[in-house]
């Protein structure tokens, strides 16, 4: 298992999840005329004891911890911003 980009709300540039210090980043240009929300799958067994996440590059934005679907949701509602997410191990 790893964590990846389930779905990208604009262009994904680059992401790499590195299994050894278990944490993950991605970037990606936003798109805001996409509706639908930046889906990253994170498995509980990767993160047992949860996980912190920072987003930055873009100045309107919110994010929901989905716990259905095991995944972090993130709604940017700038258009091509260049925004950068990394999580970690709590």
């Amino acid at each position: 298992l790893r964590v990846f980009p389930q779905a990208t709300a604009g262009t994904l540039m680059h992401y790499d999840y590195d299994s050894e210090t278990k944490t993950f980043s991605m970037d990606f240009i936003s798109n805001s005329a996409i509706a639908a929300p930046t889906e990253i799958a994170v498995p509980r067994s990767i993160f047992p004891g949860g996980y912190q996440y920072s987003v930055t590059g873009a100045t309107k934005w919110h994010a929901e911890i989905d716990d259905v679907t095991n995944s972090l949701k993130i709604f940017v509602n700038d258009s091509n911003a260049h925004v950068v997410v990394n999580l970690i191990s709590k």
